[in-house]
This record gives C-alpha cells, structure tokens and sequence, in this order.
C-alpha cells in the first residue's frame, strides 16, 4: 500500500516542487534584471544629471558672471566635447581593469570637480571643469552599455537598454524643476552642490551592490596598436557603422535642443526659467513613457521595425519645427510640441540602435560602446558649438539644426541599412 501511494503521488510532488524551484529562479532572475536596470541606469543618469538640473540656472549664470548666454551654452558644449573624449578611455579601460574600479574612481573624481564649479567666479575655469566632468561623467553611460552587454543580447539586450535609458530619463523630468526652484532660492552654484550628492550616493551604490560583470579581462584592451586594430575591425562592421551614424544625428538633435532651448525659450518666448521647467518636464515625460512602452513592445515586434519608426518620427518633429518657428508664430508650443514628436522617435531609435550597433561585439564590448559614445558625442558637441556661435534670439538656429539631424538619421538608417551579423 505504501509503495502504490508513492509510485502514484511522488511524480506529483516532485513536479510540484520543480514548477516551485523554477518559479523562485525565474523571480531571482527577474529581481537581478531589475536591479541591473536601476543599477545600470543609475549610472546613465549622470550625464542628465550634470546637463538638465543646469538649464534653468543658464540665465541667472549669466548675469552673475556679467557674459551672455551665449558664452554659458559654450560650458555645456565643454561638457559634450570631454564627454567625446571621455568615450573613447573607458570602454577599453573597463575591458582592462573592470567595469567596478573604473567607475568608482570616476564617481569619487566627479564629485571634486563639481565642488570646484560651485566655487569659481569666472567664466574660464568653469569651462575647464565642465570639460573635466564630460571627460569623467562618460564612463557613466559606457559601462552601463557594456555591463548590459556583458549578461545579455539580442532582444533582451535592447530591453535592458531600454530600461536603462527609462532609468536615466526619469530624473530629467524633475531636474530642470529641482534645478529652477535651487537657482531661485539658493543661486546657481547650489545645482552643483546637488551634482556632488547624487556622485556620492552613487559611489556609495556601486561600491556595495554593483557586481562585476566581466568575467574574463584583456590585457591587451589599452595597448595602442591592439586599440587601434579593434576600431578599425569594428568600423568595419556595416550594421555597427549605420547604427552608429544615424544615432549621432539623432543624440545631435537632442543635444542641439538641450543646449539651446534655455536661452531661446527666455529670448524668444519670454520664458522665465521655471516655467521653461515645466516645459521641458512635460516634454520629456514623452519621451519617458515611450520609451517605457518601446521596452516592451521589442519582443513582439523586433528592433528594426522601431528602430525605423523612431527614424521616420525625428523627422516628422524635427521639420514641424523648421515650418513652426519659420512661419513667426511667437507661442511656446511651436518647438515643445514638435520637440515631443522628435523625441518619441528618439525613445524608440537611440536605445535599440544602440542595441543593435554592439550586438555583434561580444569579445570586445567595452570597446564597441566607447567608439559608439566618441562618435556619437562628437556629433553632439559640434552641433552645440555651432549653434552658440549662431545664436540670434530666434528659434530658428535650433530648428534648423534639429530638422537635419532629424532628417538624416531616417535616411541613414534606411539608405545604409543595418543587418545582422555574427558576434566577434
């Protein structure tokens, strides 16, 4: 009788408790991807953390430094071009050494060039710290991408970047607010005050909870000739090149209105800068929510499908804009509406591209994301610096450049295409 009741209940049992065991690994699994999502993003966060929180103050800095806000816009430009530079050491400097040590020693470096801002009087030295703080803050977003890269591909991969581009998003809706109600009761140094307490914590976070992620370390990533041959083997790649240039004309179209919006929502509308706060939270509270919703949809749809539907949206926005602001119409809607637009289309574009761009990089991932980053960057800085030289209290600079970069990213995505190729 004993042996019948366990030849007929022991499968039972035993099936029910490895449904259990594969339930609680599937929890574990899903906790570890959220955790890296937070992690990871936390360390994204650090760029819209140096630039969003510091929009609202660019008016305000400017007067009390006694130069225009041309010449403020030229400390974000310094951010952007050290952030180019800053791309290309840390992905071969992480393939080397770690993503763990790289990044807390950039975290403890940013923190002391932020006091140093918050302490100068002058225009100069101001821009040479912010130039500091691209160099260092770079090593942010390249190993979020490469500790992504290093757990996951494919379109796992793409959601995890997606998270973590949702992650690094969210604090943009509430930086420029946090920025604008600082600069009005406690003056501009205060964001950069606010700039070295996010470092810490962040130090603090990685250094207890940030598991390495690189398990197997090249001690040739730094040598220069080795560094050399690896960008001109990844260069090579034609699905890594179209992500890669397309995704420049779409961050220059960002970084063409990050830089710029502040100083034409105050010259051209009028804005005073927490109003321009709440404008530009609401812009990007779009781009949040897509891009939350593109997270989900990459498994049913694929990236290619939303990558080219972001492509077609930044162009639809970015040449609204160029028909609004041409036609002299004085409302702030005619860029934060069409603004809107570009930047669904940048919530499904930047974060698969990128994606679809290191996918083939296995081997050499740190790498791959650094020159994604330097190009990308570069693009960036030299559309800012263009239009501060161009700025003329219209909104028509912004739109021009914005509409272009629009454009071409859709006709680079599609002219070049992208197509899957085997990892390396």
């Amino acid at each position: 009788m004993q042996f019948l009741f366990v030849c007929l209940f022991s499968p039972l049992g035993a099936s029910s408790s490895s449904e259990r065991r594969i339930d609680h690994m599937r929890t574990a699994e899903q906790k570890t991807y959220l955790l890296m999502a937070i992690l990871l993003g936390g360390l994204a966060m650090l760029g819209p953390i140096s630039i969003d929180i510091f929009l609202p103050a660019v008016p305000n800095m400017a007067a009390d430094l006694h130069v225009s806000i041309g010449s403020i816009e030229l400390t974000l430009t310094a951010i952007f071009v050290g952030n180019a530079f800053g791309q290309i050491l840390y992905g071969p400097l992480s393939d080397r050494l770690g993503r763990k040590p790289v990044v807390l020693v950039t975290l403890f470096l940013f923190a002391i060039t932020t006091i140093a801002v918050a302490q100068a009087s002058t225009l100069e030295p101001i821009l040479l710290w912010r130039f500091v703080q691209g160099v260092l803050l770079a090593s942010g977003r390249i190993i979020a991408n490469a500790a992504a890269r290093d757990q996951y591909e494919g379109e796992r991969l793409g959601k995890l970047i997606s998270l973590i581009f949702i992650v690094s998003v969210s604090a943009s809706v509430f930086n420029p607010l946090i920025g604008g109600i600082l600069v009005a009761n406690f003056g501009w140094q205060s964001v950069f005050l606010v700039m070295t307490f996010y470092a810490t914590c962040l130090f603090f976070a990685v250094l207890f909870y940030f598991n390495e992620t690189l398990l197997k370390k090249d001690k040739s990533a730094v040598n220069p000739i080795q560094l050399y041959n690896n960008f001109v083997f990844i260069s090579k790649n034609k699905e890594f090149s179209t992500c890669m240039l397309s995704g420049g004309f779409a961050v220059a179209g960002f970084v063409a209105f990050l830089s710029s919006s502040p100083g034409v929502a105050n010259s051209a509308f009028g804005l005073d800068p927490q109003t321009y706060s709440f404008y530009f939270a609401g812009v990007i509270s779009v781009l949040l929510v897509v891009t939350y919703g593109s997270s989900h949809f990459v498994h049913k749809i694929g990236m290619h499908p939303l990558i080219l539907t972001g492509g077609i949206l930044q162009a639809l926005g970015g040449a609204s804009m160029l028909i609004f602001t041409w036609m002299e119409i004085k409302e702030p809607w005619v860029i934060f509406a069409p603004m809107a637009v570009f930047l669904i289309g940048f919530s499904f574009f930047y974060p698969l591209s990128t994606a679809k761009a290191l996918t083939p990089f296995k081997a050499m991932t740190g790498t791959a994301s650094s020159f994604l980053g330097f190009f990308q960057n570069l693009m960036g800085a030299f559309v800012s610096a263009t239009l501060a030289i161009f700025i003329d209290g219209t909104a028509i600079p912004m739109a021009i450049a914005i509409a272009i970069c629009g454009v071409a990213s859709a006709l680079t995505y599609v002219s070049i295409g992208a197509r899957p190729t085997s990892q390396a």
